[in-house]
């Protein structure tokens, strides 16, 4: 009846443990519905939060009609080419309305979550196996409730995190990014030595070509998965180095790995590079490409020479501190304007510390039989986002349910590890009474840990789950009215011919909803660059008019400088004003949309009226 009894709880136990995995699992999907302000419930319809959005959007229609991954300039961009295909497969089946494109995202967000959890759940199993016993636990090993639990609580902190949540919410290639380095992790974590059979290299490199088909920065999963095991094999000889059988460095099979990955890392860089010069990322040529976005930020916008390296590590620290401020933000974002905000600010430094100290342990001291794949690619991402020129925290979410699998650790190494004669018996752990573990008592695949690390994540769960519950409904909302005001700009640009060049901030927020030609300027409050432009425009085409759409007043401080402007590229274009003495009137500014922030404007010269004098001949007729 005992036996009943246990084999019962252990039932409801497993059972009550997959429940809870399922709702974290499949949070993503309450971001496709929500209450408006009229209490009623909508659908999420908003195509807003980033200009990427629109372009993943009109890529994605491009590849579903046989056009390919490029747009025509100067909508073409550096974005890869990964998400917009997933997107491309998904609306050839469901449509390409805004919906149906949320419905994809949500879809893949839930299958990411899902496999983060198995990779949190793998690390800290793998992490807790005794050092002192040999090689890696088995994969049937029965793992204790208070892992798999840990596990659950990690995943549900990187579920209900107001980026994870606000990418969800959007059309990001994030969670699919995620997806990707999630399986990657995975399969190192279950294959620690993947590099000794070339059909697993070919996987693992083709695993970071999809990582960096959905985000260029994944360039580096290709130097981890070539590195780590050069560090693995160089590591464990250098350990064994004076004992009586050291470990030998398998160079053969190192170097052809290398050159699996190097391999497949070259066919898919020049592939996209073929398909689309400005999605070749080593060109610093191509308008916001890649590197070319890496050296202006290195060289503070061009202000700094390459070879001053003293002026350029000095702008790299300047850099770094605001990164790094971004990177602990992400473990418990703060509310920047609740009272609470200096509590919380100091909560996250304090767990970004915790999760250092946790991942120099992992690197210095991993456990024998794994491989350091994980802490090689934290370290290489950590140190190309702390030198990015954009300052965005959803950039750290990938890495989060990893940095919070060594916050755990950090805090919850015992002084005195577990030896190899401790079993898992009945759930509870034993001691036997010798050092050889009997062969009916599964080992014990873990580390007993403290209260701390427990208390801490739950703080961090409700911190996490406070803010999205109140702030997000109202966020929501928003950002469908918004994505109402520019859709609603459909008709008034449908009047003007297809020849009519649009002026915008963003070519592909209005590309999505007009086929007039786009010209991109830059934004700020003197935006002097779009004026410049619509000045030459008005002096080239001086009959024909120009439009342009503007969201957030950021289109304030233009007009005064187009009367100057037009005066110093194109003099003869103002004569006939200048003649008659109406040059400050000769641009003519008419507002012919508006909704909220978004307005519309359309600007041309003015015409002059030309007396009608009578010729005799007209005057005989």
């Amino acid at each position: 009846m005992l036996c009943r009894m246990k084999t019962l709880a252990r039932v409801l136990e497993r059972l009550g443990y997959v429940m809870a995995a399922a709702i974290t699992c499949l949070l993503p999907i309450f971001t496709l519905f929500h209450k408006n302000v009229m209490h009623r419930w909508v659908l999420n319809r908003s195509l807003f939060i980033a200009p990427d959005e629109f372009s993943y959007v009109l890529t994605a229609r491009n590849i579903a009609a046989g056009r390919g991954i490029a747009l025509r300039a100067p909508l073409d961009t550096f974005y890869p080419p990964g998400f917009p295909a997933i997107l491309a497969a998904w609306g050839k089946i469901f449509g390409f309305n805004i919906f149906s494109m949320h419905v994809c995202v949500v879809v893949t967000g839930c299958v990411a979550t899902f496999f983060t959890l198995l990779l949190v759940r793998n690390m800290v199993i793998r992490g807790r196996w005794p050092a002192d016993t040999a090689g890696p636990p088995p994969m049937g090993a029965v793992a204790w409730p208070a892992m798999a639990l840990l596990a659950l609580l990690i995943t549900a902190i990187y579920a209900t995190s107001l980026y994870t949540l606000e990418n969800e919410l959007s059309v990001l290639s994030e969670p699919a990014f995620t997806l990707c380095i999630a399986v990657w992790l995975l399969l190192a974590l279950k294959w620690p030595q993947w590099w000794r059979n070339p059909i697993k290299s070919v996987i693992m490199a083709g695993l970071c070509a999809a990582a960096m088909s959905m985000r260029s920065a994944a360039i580096i999963c290709f130097g981890a998965t070539a590195g780590a095991p050069w560090v693995d094999c160089i590591t464990a000889w250098w350990q064994t180095r004076q004992s009586a059988a050291p470990r030998l460095i398998p160079f053969s099979k190192l170097v052809v790995n290398s050159i699996i990955v190097g391999l497949v890392g070259a066919a898919y860089l020049g592939g996209v590079a073929l398909a689309s010069p400005a999605k070749n990322i080593f060109s610093d040529k191509a308008h916001n490409g890649y590197m070319h976005q890496l050296i202006r930020g290195l060289t503070d916008r061009g202000r700094i020479p390459l070879y001053d390296i003293h002026l350029i590590l000095l702008n790299l620290l300047t850099l770094m501190t605001p990164h790094l401020n971004d990177f602990s933000h992400l473990f418990c974002p703060p509310a920047m304007f609740s009272p609470e905000y200096g509590v919380f600010n100091v909560v996250c430094k304090m767990v970004l510390l915790l999760a250092m100290i946790g991942f120099l342990l992992r690197l210095f001291f991993q456990p024998r039989g794994q491989s350091r794949l994980i802490e090689i690619f934290i370290l290489f991402y950590i140190g190309l986002y702390a030198i990015w020129p954009f300052d965005f925290v959803r950039f750290w979410l990938p890495i989060l349910p990893v940095m919070m699998v060594y916050v755990a650790e950090a805090m919850g190494r015992p002084a005195r590890p577990i030896s190899a004669d401790t079993v898992l018996v009945g759930g509870m752990l034993k001691k036997t009474p010798s050092q050889k573990p009997p062969a009916t008592a599964a080992r014990n695949p873990i580390i007993r840990l403290s209260g701390w690390p427990w208390a801490l994540l739950a703080l961090l769960l409700v911190a996490n789950v406070e803010p999205a519950a109140g702030y997000f409904p109202a966020y929501q909302d928003r950002l469908n009215y918004v994505s109402d005001c520019l859709r609603s700009t459909r008709a008034a640009l449908a009047k003007f011919p297809r020849t009519t060049p649009l002026v915008s901030m963003e070519p592909f927020t209005f590309a999505y909803y007009t086929r007039l030609p786009q010209i991109p300027t830059t934004p700020g409050p003197f935006p002097k660059t779009p004026a410049r432009q619509i000045a030459r425009l008005l002096a080239h085409h001086p009959h024909r008019p120009i439009l342009m759409a503007g969201y957030f007043g950021w289109e304030q401080g233009l007009f005064h400088n187009l009367a100057n402007d037009l005066r110093q590229h194109s003099p003869a274009a103002l004569a006939p004003h200048a003649a008659r003495k109406l040059r400050g009137k000769a641009i003519s500014v008419r507002r012919i949309f508006r909704r909220d922030m978004v307005t519309i404007w359309r600007i041309s010269l003015r015409r002059l009226k030309t007396r009608n004098t009578l010729t005799p001949s007209t005057d005989a007729r």
